[in-house]
């Protein structure tokens, strides 16, 4: 039976969206090739079609969530009005769907426990990908004339990661519910969205 030319690709995809979810839920170190690929329909004997080995897909699999996740996001870094791209992302990243999306939401809170331990492909492309979205929003900040734009981005990234981190963890929705409004309040306003009396 002949195969469409893209079936390899999206077979591929399917693979990578499972464990992409796997090692959010279960972390890198658990994750099982058999677990993944039964998830994505297919026998483990089809695995090596597509990845050399657990570390390939492992390092190919953070690259994945960060594309999926933040295609749109750098798709509006060119945008006219940089105040309403940034807006929108910080709005997004502190709330309580985001909060509650830990299986599909950003990649970073997900992985930064797991980091140290990622195989070293994995982990570059993790460093890679959090530089990336770091410059991103200090690009924003720097096309809104705002001074010491890097600074100021990399200490609001800390603040809304480690702000969504401590909400996962609060079983209680109303305190987490607190958190993420105080921190987006406090992000907005170290990002100059809001007006301070």
């Amino acid at each position: 039976m002949k195969y469409p030319d893209d079936h390899k690709a999206k077979t591929r995809e399917r693979v990578l969206r499972e464990a992409s979810r796997a090692i959010r839920v279960e972390g890198a170190d658990r994750m099982s090739i058999a677990a993944v690929m039964k998830a994505a329909g297919m026998t483990v004997g089809g695995f090596y079609a597509h990845f050399d080995s657990k570390d390939d897909l492992i390092a190919e699999a953070v690259n994945f969530m960060f594309v999926e996740r933040y295609a749109e996001f750098f798709e509006h870094l060119s945008e006219p009005d940089p105040r309403e791209a940034l807006n929108r992302f910080v709005e997004f990243y502190l709330s309580m769907r985001h909060r509650n999306a830990a299986s599909g939401g950003c990649p970073i809170p997900a992985l930064a426990g797991q980091a140290p331990s990622l195989p070293p492909a994995a982990r570059d492309r993790f460093l890679l990908a959090v530089e990336r979205l770091t410059r991103g929003v200090a690009g924003r900040l720097e096309a809104m004339g705002i001074a010491g734009a890097r600074e100021i981005a990399t200490a609001a990234m800390a603040e809304m990661i480690g702000t969504i981190i401590l909400a996962r963890l609060n079983r209680s929705e109303e305190e987490a519910k607190s958190m993420l409004e105080t921190t987006l309040h406090s992000v907005k306003t170290k990002l100059g969205l809001t007006v301070v009396p």
